[in-house]
């Protein structure tokens, strides 16, 4: 269990890291609370990007000042003329390398958000691949749920039953997501699927599961789709950020080389067209260094070591919660059946009567952050999702004890104002 003091030497190692990165950095950037960590930086990452906009003024959406000269901010360069709708972006590798797993790398394409990463690729897939099915597996995030359906794609029965065969039937994409609380395994498939659509944001970049996933890929080609808002920024939100990634395996037929090429072209035809073409503003300087991946890596692991032993408590306790596979977040199920705006009035008193105690707990949707997190979520196991909602718990990698607190105070409440017996010294 970590310490306070390992704690905080910890986040003033990211706080100097961060303030590295300022022309004019602040004299002091120590911390000696929780509190004072969050806020310092959150107001570190404002710095940055004001500072960033002050030297870039004459750079608007139109980049009329610089003809389409290009620019840099931090290991990224980028060049565009009208609107960023021709932006193109050169940087570091996001996930490595991949020549070990069996894949290369045909592109990276960055758009504003982890949702338009999606939302871009499907669309471009069905050009490529008219009639596609996909194979979606049970508790896939409920987003991308929603955009497989108003893309009207037909979705194949879930590819993890025993009991569902998957005979081969047109052009199929297989989604694998880092979300459900499933295992990640790739399915046994009746013949491969034209593309295996991976959704690593609750992965690290680094992760050994990415990595056991693609080696259970090959050949397929594949594609990476990430929001980068949640694990790569080290808990400051810097900006709305999303990828594609296109592998090619390590033999590449040439079919699936035009096809992959045609793809890359609708996937950047797809972000002009639905102008969701990333801001440069949102791409942090400390990306691809050494120094942030070691401390991300290391906040990363605290999170899920942390979300073990909460749920361990928790469970310990009898309140129903699920902690899913990735390990960022798990989720107190209801008794009943609540909607979207029950759960979320249920995080939205829990976390108030926590921040009564000075504990880091805010109301909050997303992960990732240095507070815990509650918002209302789809329930991923109730086997009635999306209509039954859940209270999603977003763990951080506070100290070991105030792990263990909060959870204590979560499960006095829980059982004081759900499960509605009376027990508990802090029910509220």
């Amino acid at each position: 269990m970590e310490s306070f003091g390992s704690y905080l030497q910890r986040k003033r190692q990211e706080l100097s890291f961060l303030a590295g990165f300022l022309a004019r950095p602040p004299a002091r950037v120590e911390a000696e609370s929780i509190d004072a960590v969050i806020e310092l930086k959150f107001r570190l990452g404002a710095l940055l990007k004001a500072e960033r906009v002050l030297a870039n003024w004459s750079r608007t959406e139109t980049n009329w000042a610089h003809g389409g000269q290009g620019f840099r901010i931090g290991p990224y360069d980028f060049r565009s003329d009208y609107q960023r709708a021709d932006l193109t972006v050169a940087g570091p590798p996001i996930y490595g390398t991949l020549d070990r797993v069996g894949y290369r790398e045909i592109s990276t394409i960055y758009v504003a958000s982890g949702m338009s990463a999606l939302s871009v690729l499907l669309s471009a897939v069905t050009r490529v691949l008219p009639g596609v099915r996909l194979s979606v597996p049970a508790g896939a995030y409920g987003e991308t749920v929603e955009v497989i359906a108003s893309l009207g794609l037909g979705v194949e029965p879930d590819p993890g039953r025993s009991d569902v065969g998957m005979a081969r039937d047109g052009p199929r994409v297989l989604l694998i997501d880092s979300f459900v609380p499933g295992r990640l395994t790739p399915p046994r498939l009746e013949g491969e699927p034209d593309l295996v659509l991976f959704d690593t944001s609750c992965l690290s970049t680094a992760s050994a599961r990415l990595q056991r996933v693609l080696s259970c890929a090959t050949p397929a080609p594949v594609a990476l789709v990430r929001s980068h808002t949640k694990l790569d920024s080290l808990g400051i939100e810097y900006g709305r950020l999303g990828s594609v990634v296109l592998l090619a395996p390590r033999r590449t037929d040439p079919r699936q080389a035009a096809w992959l090429g045609r793809l890359n072209d609708e996937i950047r035809r797809a972000v002009r067209l639905f102008g969701t073409a990333p801001v440069p503003l949102h791409f942090p300087p400390f990306g691809g260094h050494p120094r942030h991946a070691e401390l991300s890596a290391r906040r990363v692991a605290r999170i899920i070591v942390n979300g073990r032993r909460i749920m361990h408590r928790l469970i310990g306790r009898g309140i129903p919660a699920t902690s899913c596979r990735h390990g960022l977040y798990g989720v107190l199920r209801a008794p009943d059946r609540w909607t979207l705006d029950d759960a979320r009035r249920v995080a939205g008193r829990l976390a108030a009567t926590l921040r009564q105690t000075a504990l880091p707990v805010r109301h909050a949707g997303s992960f990732g952050f240095d507070f815990l997190a509650m918002d209302g979520f789809p329930d991923p196991v109730s086997g009635r999702a999306p209509d039954t909602h859940a209270v999603r718990l977003a763990f951080s990698d506070v100290p070991g004890s105030v792990a263990d607190e909060v959870s204590d105070r979560i499960a006095d409440w829980w059982t004081a104002n759900v499960l509605n017996i009376r027990s508990g010294l802090h029910a509220a």
